[in-house]
């Protein structure tokens, strides 16, 4: 068996009570598929990169699972039955590589925390934390892909209110 994660997009149209019974669907399918191991984690309602059917802002789950190869197909073509399901992505993944980016997250989240609660936070603690935090990244990038070319976050940024731009004027010429 292999390690799987199923991002489900549920459109932010729906109440978080109407959103409970489409995700025990996601999770019945995965299990009848054979899927074992399940954990699932609600990101939460989140602005969408782009919008889908019109939709900008979505439910986020994550669902990480074990199952057989020859299972994804038939899940996969379960989950298009969902008609409240805007995506769903099955994605294969390495619970270490995660488990890397996690200690990362929250190291960081624990500084930011002190900080807005007032508490000293002293400077060797922040340069320590910094320097463990960009040696996990240096070996969560090198355990992963070299570069693949992806633009910064700045223009990532430039580009989202660029493109919200241009779909705001196109939305109002419909």
């Amino acid at each position: 068996m292999k390690n799987y994660e199923l991002l489900c997009v549920l459109p932010g149209t729906l109440s978080e009570d109407e959103v409970t019974p489409v995700m025990k669907q996601v999770l019945d399918i995965v299990s009848s598929q054979g899927g074992t191991a399940v954990k699932v984690e609600d990101r939460g309602k989140l602005r969408l990169a782009h919008p889908i059917k019109h939709i900008r802002y979505g439910y986020f789950h994550l669902v990480q699972f074990e199952a057989e190869t020859e299972s994804i197909e038939k899940m996969n073509a379960k989950l298009r039955f969902i008609k409240e399901l805007l995506r769903a992505f099955i994605t294969k993944y390495n619970p270490e590589l995660r488990a890397h980016k996690n200690v990362r997250l929250s190291e960081v989240e624990a500084i930011e925390k002190a900080a807005k609660k007032g508490a000293p936070v002293k400077e060797e603690r922040k340069a320590k934390s910094k320097a463990k935090v960009n040696t996990k990244a240096k070996e969560v990038k090198s355990a992963s892909d070299k570069d693949t070319g992806k633009p910064s976050e700045k223009k990532m940024e430039k580009i989202e209110e660029k493109l919200d731009k241009v779909l705001d004027s196109a939305l109002k010429e419909v």
